[in-house]
């Protein structure tokens, strides 16, 4: 709620009209970025895939610049190509957030390069560190602080332990703990109200929320109850 302008906020469906483009140049340095980012509200998406999050955000909010990042650079570019990623108040990077220099490719930038320190207002992390080993969390949410002004809020949806996903893995996909392999090779990780927490503490984050989500789905057709659960979380960067 706290990015959103209270006409949005008090009718959530409203329309919202496209952005414009026009002569707006997208920031390519970090001096540009820093210059175009002053006196606005910032907010940093991680795991942004091909901006269905990000650019209508940029659209209920008029003074929000966006950021976005995600470890697929060909998603990177579907947003880069889309009419409203040219509106200056936008800029797409692709990134290995799990890493620092040793990015998977020269495409990539870590974002220590890319965002200026202190700068971000919002984080989101929306069904992302699930599919991140939690022995890098600590290096990774680390990394996430350094990006955050104080009193910056990182916004955390995810799976919870118990979820309906986690109880369909059959024991040959089970690593150990709540982390499991699916078939593509790909990390599943079922994450815990208090283990997030304790990660986010660990970097030097404050707790202002972190609790489940619950919801059944009913079968229509068999009747079968099927839980799904998630966890979601609010941390904050100390102001001092």
């Amino acid at each position: 709620s706290e990015l959103m302008p209270p006409e949005v906020l008090s009718d959530p469906k409203r329309w919202v009209d496209k952005l414009e483009t026009g002569s707006e140049v997208v920031p390519s340095s970090k001096e540009e970025l820093k210059k175009a980012i002053e006196g606005r509200p910032v907010l940093l998406e991680l795991g942004c895939a091909v901006g269905n999050g990000l650019i209508p955000m940029l659209r209920a909010n008029p003074e929000l610049f966006g950021m976005g990042c995600d470890l697929s650079a060909e998603a990177v570019r579907l947003l880069q190509s889309k009419e409203e990623y040219s509106c200056g108040r936008c800029l797409a990077f692709p990134c290995d957030i799990t890493k620092g220099m040793n990015q998977p490719s020269e495409e990539h930038v870590s974002l220590e390069d890319q965002v200026p320190e202190g700068s971000v207002d919002f984080a989101t992390l929306l069904f992302v560190l699930s599919a991140i080993d939690p022995s890098r969390y600590p290096e990774t949410l680390a990394r996430i602080r350094a990006c955050m002004r104080p009193g910056g809020v990182v916004l955390v949806r995810d799976y919870g332990r118990g979820d309906l996903a986690q109880l369909r893995f059959a024991p040959g996909h089970w690593l150990g703990g709540d982390s499991y392999v699916r078939g593509d090779g790909t990390l599943a990780v079922f994450l815990t109200d208090s283990g997030l927490t304790e990660a986010f503490k660990a970097a030097g984050f404050e707790r202002l929320s972190c609790e489940y989500r619950r919801q059944e789905v009913v079968n229509r057709g068999t009747g079968v109850v099927m839980p799904r659960v998630w966890v979601q979380g609010r941390f904050r960067r100390p102001n001092a």
